[in-house]
């Protein structure tokens, strides 16, 4: 899925576009980020069935996705002051619309994949809430998944595929996406909730996860990737992922972790690495097969010594610890 992210921002295929294989391509990299939150959601709950307390975990899950998030705003800020500057923005809109980005948006100039951890503070949140007032699963995804609707409407409005019949609603609504931009950020807050329901579905096989991503495909490739049939398809789909990745049963091997530990960190640092390439290769902003070869070359090798250097200083401190 980290490899899938790299796809959607360096789009590897696009020679191929309005063909089948391109929209089969689509279909299933578009699933990423769902799976994404779906995964959070299922490995939130497991904590919970072992025993921890959900609002301590909430809280504490919280904290860190705060801290990572302001973290790598830092990290990718130099870029946000290039985009800028190629935009001629002023000093005074560029601050306006940095703050904007930073609390309602989650992205700034070549840092799309920050929104997703906005979404996520924002999800958790919802739920240390609903929570609070002893809110069952259930009842958490049915709240997330009428704020999910009202949230892909948003994006519809926003992109002036869908026009509401109420000059009031039509003002309210022009409020939001004035801040928001879109009903994006919202998405966490259907997934989520999603990945904790499903957590007691013990029953998992491979050949059924095949028919769902195929039924994905076909009503993705129907929606035209966009609406509401779209978002039922990848609601499917990233079923289907989640299905595969539990019938893998990496758990209790190291290699788990370490997946999880290099995915993140690809994650994270591909965009830096695409603009860095492109930048000194071609010059200008670059997508294709090549550059998508280079983003992930360099991204997987710079997260297998990242999770080397952490064993390492694992095995040093024990080390210590023992002397």
């Amino acid at each position: 899925m980290a490899f899938f992210v790299i796809a959607l921002h360096t789009d590897p295929f696009m020679s191929y576009s309005n063909t089948i294989v391109y929209n089969i391509y689509r279909s299933l990299v578009n699933l990423a980020v769902p799976f994404f939150f779906v995964a959070s959601g299922f490995l939130l709950e497991s904590q919970v069935h072992e025993g921890a307390d959900i609002q301590y975990i909430l809280r504490k899950h919280i904290k860190k996705i705060i801290k990572l998030y302001l973290m790598w705003n830092i990290i990718y800020f130099p870029l946000a002051l290039i985009g800028y500057k190629n935009s001629d923005s002023t000093i005074l809109y560029a601050v306006m619309d940095y703050i904007r980005g930073l609390l309602f948006v989650g992205e700034h100039y070549n840092s799309w994949i920050l929104w997703y951890l906005l979404s996520t503070t924002y999800s958790l949140i919802f739920i240390a809430i609903c929570k609070k007032y002893c809110f069952s699963n259930k009842q958490i995804l049915g709240i997330g998944t009428f704020l999910w609707l009202w949230a892909v409407a948003l994006t519809l409005v926003s992109k002036n595929m869908l026009s509401l019949n109420s000059e009031g609603l039509n003002s309210i609504v022009g409020i939001f996406i004035k801040f928001f931009l879109s009903g994006r950020i919202f998405t966490g807050i259907f997934y989520i909730p999603l990945g904790m329901t499903v957590y007691k579905m013990k029953k998992w096989n491979w050949k059924g996860s095949v028919i769902l991503i195929i039924s994905e495909i076909i009503l993705v490739s129907i929606s035209d990737g966009v609406g509401y049939l779209y978002e039922l398809g990848r609601i499917i789909g990233t079923m289907g992922v989640l299905g595969i990745a539990l019938d893998l049963n990496f758990k209790g091997n190291d290699i788990f972790k370490r997946i999880r530990g290099m995915s993140s960190t690809i994650y994270f640092i591909h965009l830096w690495i695409w603009t860095a390439a492109y930048t000194v290769l071609y010059g200008e902003k670059t997508y294709g097969m090549s550059i998508f070869l280079i983003t992930l070359t360099a991204s997987v090798f710079i997260a297998y010594c990242y999770e080397v250097l952490l064993v390492m200083r694992k095995e040093k401190m024990e080390r210590s610890n023992l002397r």
